[in-house]
């Protein structure tokens, strides 16, 4: 995966902690699978 290029985003409180709540529940793996599934809708 070295290959795939990377962003930097700044997120509000509300996002980060939406972002937070589906790794807790166990839902998906790390923050970059949420994002990552967010934009394939």
């Amino acid at each position: 995966m070295s290959n795939i290029p990377t962003r930097c985003v700044c997120l509000n409180l509300v996002l980060e902690s939406y972002l937070q709540s589906q790794v807790a529940s166990r839902r998906y793996a790390s923050v970059s699978e949420v994002i990552r599934s967010a934009c394939a809708s």
